[in-house]
């Protein structure tokens, strides 16, 4: 038995309850957050490409979730209740919003409140690169 942590937990009180203890909303809501992620790593991925005009910077950038959606671990993994995929929802906004304080520090605390202290990672290599 794996142990969850108090904000996944509540999520998961929270649309059991509204649904009347339906799995169905369950994995609509945790894949509609898998679809966000996507939107983050196209946003991560414009933002990293240096090269090029626009119109080809979207297309590479737009490339990259769409590989990501053909893996069989991202297949496998969207139907299921995964309540992971909050921590990697973290992780991603906090890189996305990098220079909005605020939103990218309720970004951190989604991390932390899904995974304790593994969510402090985006922080940490945050300062890593910033003190290079």
């Amino acid at each position: 038995m794996t142990r969850k942590t108090f904000f996944n937990r509540l999520i998961t009180i929270i649309i059991h309850f509204i649904s009347l203890y339906n799995t169905t909303l369950l994995r609509t809501f945790f894949s509609l957050i898998r679809v966000i992620n996507l939107y983050f790593v196209h946003k991560i991925t414009k933002n990293i490409l240096n090269f090029g005009s626009e119109r080809r910077k979207n297309i590479v950038s737009l490339l990259s979730p769409i590989f990501v959606t053909l893996t069989y671990l991202f297949l496998e993994k969207f139907i299921t209740i995964n309540t992971d995929i909050v921590l990697f929802f973290g992780l991603l906004g906090y890189f996305t919003y990098k220079e909005v304080f605020w939103v990218k520090l309720i970004f951190l605390c989604f991390a932390v409140w899904s995974k304790s202290l593994l969510g402090f990672l985006p922080y940490i290599v945050d300062l890593a690169i910033s003190y290079k």
